[in-house]
Formats: C-alpha cells, sequence, structure tokens
C-alpha cells in the first residue's frame, strides 16, 4: 500500500511570467516524491492543477502549464469546476490520471464549498488514500488540513472583513496557517487565540517559500529560500518549527 503525501506549502510565487517560481525547490521534491512511485514504463510525472479557489483563472492555469510542463518536464492538464461543470466522469479521468494535484491560492472557503457540491472532496479523498501528492499553496495549503485560518471574507468586497476559520479535508489532523511571515493580521488573532485559549487544536503557521511535507504519518519543514520554516501554536505557546532533513512522527505535534 502507498504512502499518503501532502506538501502544503506557506505561500510564494509560481506563476510570475518571465520569472522563475519562488517555490521551485518545493516542486522538485513533490516531483522527485511522485517520481519514485512511476509505473513501470513511464518516466514522465503527471501533474493536475485545480484552480477553483481564483475562480479558474486561467492566466493561473497558464503560469501553472509553464512552470510545471516547460520549466520542470511534467505532464500538465487543469481542472475547472465553475460555470460549465465538468461530467462527473471526466473529474474523475483527470484525477485518476494525475500523479501531483496542486491546488492554487484564492478564496478557499468558496473553493470547498465548490468541492462538496461537485463530488471533488469525495474523490480527492480517494486520491488521497492512493498515495498521489497532493500539494498547494495558501487555501491549495489550507485544504488538505482540518481548518484553516483564512482571509475568504475580503473577497465579498467588505472593507471591515474578519478572519474566519474554513474547514478542510481533514487528511492533516491540525490546523493551518499559511503566510503567517507576510500578512500580519495571521500573527495578530493566532497570539490573540493563543491568550484567551481560543485554538480548537494545534496550528502550523507555515512561512512563505516552506512547506510541511506529510508522509504517511510522518512530517518535516522543507524550504525554498534559506530560513523559512513555520510556527506551531499550540496550548498558549509559539514554537518554532525549523526546515531540515529529518521526518518527525506527526503526533508529536498534537
Amino acid at each position: 500500500m502507498k504512502k499518503t503525501k501532502i506538501i502544503a506549502i506557506g505561500g510564494g510565487s509560481v506563476a510570475v511570467p518571465c520569472a522563475p517560481a519562488s517555490t521551485l525547490a518545493i516542486d522538485e521534491e513533490a516531483i522527485l516524491l511522485a517520481a519514485s512511485e512511476l509505473p513501470v514504463g513511464r518516466e514522465t510525472v503527471n501533474v493536475l492543477f485545480i484552480p477553483t479557489a481564483s475562480k479558474d483563472d486561467l492566466w493561473y492555469c497558464h503560469g501553472i502549464y509553464t512552470h510545471f510542463h516547460l520549466r520542470l518536464g511534467c505532464n500538465y492538464d487543469h481542472l475547472r469546476l465553475l460555470g460549465r461543470v465538468p461530467r462527473l466522469g471526466v473529474i474523475a479521468e483527470k484525477i485518476a490520471w494525475a500523479d501531483i494535484i496542486y491546488v492554487g491560492g484564492g478564496n478557499t472557503r468558496d473553493m470547498m464549498n465548490v468541492w462538496r457540491i461537485t463530488g471533488v472532496s469525495a474523490m480527492l479523498g480517494r486520491a488521497h488514500k492512493e498515495g498521489k501528492v497532493l500539494m498547494g499553496l495558501s487555501a491549495g495549503s489550507i485544504c488538505w488540513f482540518e481548518a484553516g485560518l483564512s482571509d475568504s471574507n475580503k473577497f465579498d468586497g467588505d472593507a471591515h472583513w474578519k478572519p474566519m476559520w474554513v474547514s478542510g479535508l481533514g487528511f492533516v489532523p491540525l490546523l493551518n496557517s499559511p503566510h503567517i511571515n507576510s500578512e500580519q493580521w495571521r500573527t495578530r488573532e493566532l497570539a490573540r487565540l493563543l491568550k484567551v485559549g481560543g485554538l480548537m487544536k494545534p496550528v502550523v503557521a507555515l512561512e512563505d517559500n516552506a512547506a510541511m511535507e506529510v508522509v504517511g504519518g510522518r512530517y518535516r519543514i522543507i524550504n525554498s529560500v534559506t530560513g523559512r520554516g513555520a510556527y506551531l501554536y499550540r496550548g498558549t505557546t509559539r514554537f518554532r518549527l525549523a526546515a531540515g532533513e529529518e521526518f518527525r512522527p506527526l503526533e508529536l505535534l498534537m
């Protein structure tokens, strides 16, 4: 039985025209992870991009195509779910084809709602059990956890929006907050919750260009920019999670 595999990235630039992805080393690790279990006779990794959180933005799709196909040599396809929704059979075929499923950033709340309505949530659950590499940044990082700290309310146009927790797929039994080093409201909100004892579960707070790699119940922090890592908010304390080569039991974070 294949091990489950998740790479949750705190943030970074991937689809910027004429510029290398800041998450390159993390993405290369995902490709190596997927390539290690390719069927005999196939050498190229298949990457499926799901851009639901960005409202199926085609420029985003083109940027991911450029990065993973043209730069990194993977086969590429994308799964757009808004507007004319593909038939369930088409969705299932695309997910079955993929070795890596990459989820982009954007509105986490709306993305999760679309996935539940279209049946994608259940299909991703099967993909997880089959050992496909599930990855993404920002919203595409939150979705693999039980829940994540999100700015989805700001997409409603309210200048006085408030942070919210959005339920994810629960493949990683922790909470997640991406962009902890680049969005100050996240640090303030987590500090407030620590003070009042309002955290439901420990929170992994990932910096941009850092990721939590979880393979078969063990984790490590990896990065594509030297010094980037993560924090663990647990109980009333914040701990630093530095990047390193060694995998550790995920239960140590509980």
